[in-house]
């Protein structure tokens, strides 16, 4: 996994649940439009069912899940455990 050097000041949009699907990934790709052309530094956090879609459409911003549950894999359904996330 590639290490990331965060600079300051950097931003953070979190849409929580009020965006999903396409509207989330419309915001994701114009937030990703304005990192590069300000060459800031931004995180942005999408609901767990979103990242892979707002991952392919997007090249400069930091992309973050919205919840993880700090368990093993297992027992825990409808959790989401560290290794799911990453993978």
């Amino acid at each position: 996994m590639e290490k990331i050097t965060i600079r300051r000041p950097f931003f953070t949009v979190n849409p929580k649940v009020y965006l999903y699907g396409k509207k989330i990934l419309d915001l994701a790709v114009y937030t990703d439009q304005l990192a590069e052309k300000y060459d800031i530094d931004v995180f942005f956090t999408v609901p767990a069912v979103d990242i892979p879609i707002v991952k392919e459409a997007t090249k400069k911003i930091i992309i973050t899940a919205q919840h993880l549950d700090g368990i093993l894999p297992g027992k825990g359904m409808g959790c989401m455990v560290p290794e799911a996330l990453k993978e």
